[in-house]
């Protein structure tokens, strides 16, 4: 078992339902990005924090829909792979723009991986 594997089986422990634990995490992080982006250019830190922690859940998403013992459907592992990798495209963009201090409009850039968070919990905490 790879490390993000080993991380997200022992956040599973919990127990928690997995989804319920998924769209938790994912709220949390949709929650993150938007607080962080409001405080404005002046503290980058909290943006770069958020969009690490969102980096981070992503490639554990990605980790477990890419090995072949995935549960899920062929047609939304292919779904989250394809959202995971705009996601650290998008996030990678960002850092670039806020490292580089350039006058990009972070709140445009950070809203869609925000609402992508939110709509993939909210998508999770439906009824299965």
């Amino acid at each position: 078992m790879n490390q993000a594997s080993k991380a997200y089986a022992a956040v599973a422990a919990t127990g928690l339902p997995t989804r319920r634990l998924e769209a938790a995490a994912l709220s949390r992080c949709a929650a993150d990005l938007l607080r962080a982006v409001e405080t404005g250019p002046d503290e980058p830190a909290l943006l770069v924090a958020a969009l690490e922690r969102n980096r981070h859940l992503w490639r554990i998403f990605l980790t477990c829909v890419q090995e072949p013992d995935c549960p899920l459907p062929a047609d939304l592992q292919k779904g989250l792979t394809a959202t995971g990798l705009f996601t650290l495209k998008r996030t990678a963009e960002i850092c670039e723009a806020i490292h580089a201090r350039e006058p990009k409009p972070l709140r445009e850039m950070v809203e869609p991986l925000a609402r992508l968070d939110r709509e993939l919990a909210q998508g999770l905490e439906a009824p299965a």
